[in-house]
């Protein structure tokens, strides 16, 4: 932006190309009037482009919709282009989308395979930058925390958009697989685990 401070003094913030040329200063008192001018010269910078907003690592379940957002700035003309696991997607892909100027990336829903890394690349003729983000995607999700009463009774249900993950379901309390027909407190049907008369001992991360 161009401004005028209240001494006469002009201010360019973020100069860019195009405000190069010549700035004539005139003063006057009322009876006669003074001018002077100045050139500016405004040179490219020769930097590969930076990026104003990097892709985030995303986590989502299977069936949900994909966007990642990319933009970057700097000198010349810059072109973005969208990898994923350091690789061009084939031309023949077209589950992905990515906006005209590259800036977004998106899959309208995703599977387990869409998992990896994405990588936004920018380059201009003076070199190449990359930012990259992972992304994660979940078969299933477990209803999310509880706090129950000692003695009471619950239920944990496995959910899935593509039903037939749901298939073979098992279950792990800490990270240790859970045998439901071994207890007497313990019972799991189709998409549920349910826990009867609940104990300090059944608290962990299921």
């Amino acid at each position: 932006s161009v401004s005028v401070n209240k001494n006469g003094s002009l201010v360019i913030t973020a100069v860019e190309m195009n405000h190069a040329g010549i700035y004539t200063c005139w003063a006057t008192n009322g009876r006669r009037s003074i001018s002077t001018f100045a050139e500016l010269t405004v040179e490219q910078r020769e930097e590969p482009p930076y990026f104003i907003t990097k892709p985030r690592k995303t986590q989502l379940l299977s069936g949900e919709q994909l966007l990642i957002h990319c933009e970057t700035s700097g000198p010349g003309t810059i072109t973005q282009t969208w990898l994923y696991n350091g690789e061009s997607f084939p031309d023949e892909n077209t589950k992905v989308l990515v906006i005209e100027d590259g800036s977004r990336l998106i899959i309208a829903s995703v599977d387990i395979t869409d998992s990896g890394s994405y990588t936004c690349q920018a380059r201009n003729n003076f070199g190449i930058s990359e930012s990259t983000a992972y992304v994660h995607v979940h078969l299933y999700q477990p209803n999310k925390t509880q706090s129950l009463l000692i003695g009471s009774t619950t239920q944990l249900l496995c959910n899935s958009k593509e039903p037939s993950f749901l298939q073979g379901i098992t279950w792990t309390k800490n990270g240790h697989q859970i045998d439901v027909h071994s207890s007497n407190t313990l019972l799991a049907a189709g998409s549920y685990l349910w826990i009867f008369g609940v104990t300090v001992e059944d608290a962990g991360d299921y």
